[in-house]
């Protein structure tokens, strides 16, 4: 058909100037093959890609389909850290509240612990944030070995060990 002619057709025309449009164009569409063809291309190309202004475009699912997958490729995690600090602060009003979520794929184990401490736990927008606050805490308690503790589970009325306990 002609729609798969010009999905192949952008596939094939990915480029840096328009790799950011195709993928937002895949999304819009439905189309998986075309988005995910334009994200993989992103990924191998993030720092170049997220310093193009229309970057800052992105809707916030946008950005977490982007900084999300395990096709991410950077040489430093503070790459992308500073890409999603840049993107909330272009539109900081309507965008701090997505900064939660994209705390959730930012690897902040990959960051060097002086970098963490001085540019991470130091930024305004994230100390304006309990929720965020907390979420460094447990990032802070990581570096220091503590592993975060499980909450218990409650237990429903006639479970035992997890598990249902028949009735005679």
């Amino acid at each position: 058909s002609v729609f798969t002619v010009c999905v192949n057709y952008l596939q094939k025309k990915l480029s840096l100037s328009n790799c950011l449009a195709v993928f937002r164009l895949g999304l819009v569409l439905s189309v998986p093959r075309l988005a995910i063809a334009a994200r993989d291309f992103i990924a191998d190309r993030f720092e170049t890609v997220a310093a193009e202004e229309e970057f800052l475009q992105l809707a916030p699912h946008e950005l977490l389909a982007l900084i999300g997958g395990d096709t991410l490729n950077v040489e430093k995690e503070e790459v992308v850290f500073e890409s999603v600090m840049k993107w909330v602060r272009s539109d900081k009003a309507k965008r701090a509240k997505s900064l939660g979520e994209a705390f959730d794929c930012i690897r902040f184990r990959l960051l060097p612990e002086k970098y963490f401490r001085e540019k991470v736990e130091n930024d305004d927008v994230i100390k304006a944030d309990p929720e965020l606050l907390k979420k460094l805490q447990v990032i802070k308690d990581a570096f220091g070995g503590k592993l975060p503790e499980k909450k218990p589970k409650e237990k429903k009325e006639g479970e035992v060990n997890g598990t249902e306990e028949e009735e005679d």
